[in-house]
């Protein structure tokens, strides 16, 4: 079952960091530096690793530490809500790694 994280965008006028200050922060939570950031028509995604939905045509990545399995990935990238831009996206990832690292440390 997942866990639902609430997140508020933080409020624009405070802290503002730029665009490859914070591609250079969520990439501290990737998995060995790697992020993927989906783009859509109306909203962004950003996740942990690489995503491999050819997983089962590729047995050679198993043992590859970068890529999630296809099913793991997905079940994850659909707990991750629908974001406007770029920027709450990469605050909602960050915000939401820093928690499940504080709750690995518990």
């Amino acid at each position: 079952m997942s866990k639902v994280i609430q997140f508020n965008p933080k409020d624009p006028t405070k802290n503002k960091k730029n665009l490859e200050e914070l591609i250079a922060e969520a990439r501290l939570y990737g998995r060995d530096g790697h992020i993927t950031i989906y783009s859509f028509t109306t909203c962004w995604k950003v996740m942990a690793g690489t995503p491999d939905f050819n997983e089962p045509l590729r047995p050679y990545r198993e043992a590859d530490p970068y890529f999630y399995p296809s099913e793991t990935y997905r079940a994850l990238w659909e707990d991750i809500p629908p974001l406007k831009t770029l920027e709450e996206a990469l605050e909602y990832f960050i915000e939401i790694s820093k928690v499940e690292k504080d709750l690995e440390l518990l």
